[in-house]
């Protein structure tokens, strides 16, 4: 797997400088990229960016929403809050793991290499679906029935429906409810196509 990249977005040029400078000596990461508010990034965001968010929560406050679309519209794959004191859980709830200030970066490394590893392990597990089972999730995703998507595909929904057993079988999910929750992780299909 190629190496990721990881944006830093920390007002603090000392920790921003110190985050960076620890993470190019693992050689772990493609890209670094510091940015010293949320809105630097925005602005520069479509020449940057990156699998792994490290982001200073209260570059967002007021502004969760706007963060939390960004990160589905965009290829962001594991968000890390750096968190100086105690904040709010709707906050906190936003990121896939948090880094105190008072941590050792050695901690933060192991953060990362979990996601990188959950991700490795992700993109195994969406390779095991053929295209037309990936296909055939993206529309049950969207919410139609097995008839159909028979006639969407040109199959009879007697073939779908295998399809649709195989896609449980390989994801271990058998519910639509989950299985469009695992399309939508699997950045099959996005939140705005589901509703559509």
């Amino acid at each position: 797997m190629a190496k990721p990249s990881i944006i830093i977005i920390e007002p603090s040029a000392i920790v921003n400088d110190a985050i960076k400078e620890h993470l190019k000596k693992t050689n772990i990461f493609n890209n670094i990229n510091t940015f010293y508010s949320w809105d630097s990034f925005i602005h520069s965001a479509r020449q940057n960016m990156s699998q792994l968010l490290l982001i200073n929560p209260l570059q967002i406050v007021n502004k969760e929403k706007e963060f939390e679309k960004f990160c589905q519209q965009h290829p962001i794959d594991y968000k890390i809050a750096i968190v100086y004191h105690l904040l709010p859980n709707h906050l906190i709830s936003i990121f896939d793991d948090v880094f105190y200030i008072y941590d050792s970066i050695d901690k933060l490394l192991q953060k990362i290499k979990l996601c990188i590893a959950s991700k490795e392990i992700n993109t195994k597990k969406k390779q095991n679906l053929t295209e037309r089972e990936q296909e055939i999730l993206k529309l049950l995703a969207k919410g139609l029935s097995i008839k159909e998507i028979a006639q969407k595909v040109f199959l009879s929904p007697h073939t779908v429906l295998s399809h649709r057993k195989n896609i449980s079988a390989k994801t271990g999910i058998k519910t639509i409810a989950g299985l469009t929750v695992y399309a939508v992780s699997m950045n099959l299909i996005s939140i705005e196509e589901i509703e559509s």
